[in-house]
């Protein structure tokens, strides 16, 4: 079973690139984020991470999530993800529990391999005040 994730922003970011994450969290100590990160021309890929805290994300493949679309225009940013519902042994958390999320956007460069360097947030966030499980919420 797969749920669909919409991200959508509007933000003034460095000129590098954006990232745009989601992540369920049991109070920012052992984060399962999934999100999608663009440079200015276009280059769009998704991700998956595990984070401990406010440190840089550890990047991990995770076949089973896609990126379904991506846009940029006049400054709003979108990405539409699908992920299973089930956990993975690589870290992937069960989206049938009650998770606190947190929503965040941030500037990221690019490795010469295309792979993300995903930088902490700042201030771009949103979270849940009480834990949501995605599975039974359709525009949180």
């Amino acid at each position: 079973m797969q749920y669909t994730l919409y991200l959508t922003v509007q933000l003034q970011l460095a000129e590098l690139g954006w990232h745009l994450d989601f992540l369920m969290t049991p109070k920012m100590t052992d984060d399962d984020v999934i999100g999608c990160a663009s440079n200015t021309s276009g280059y769009a890929v998704k991700f998956s991470a595990n984070n401990k805290g406010h440190f840089p994300p550890t990047l991990y493949t995770d076949t089973e999530v896609t990126l379904t679309s991506y846009s940029s225009q006049n400054g709003i940013y979108s990405c539409t993800i699908q992920r299973p519902v089930s956990a993975s042994a690589n870290g992937r958390v069960d989206a049938n529990t009650a998770w606190t999320l947190l929503f965040a956007a941030g500037s990221t460069t690019f490795t010469q391999t295309g792979e993300p360097t995903i930088s902490y947030h700042g201030g771009n966030r949103f979270w849940s005040t009480v834990p949501v499980k995605v599975t039974d919420t359709s525009n949180a």
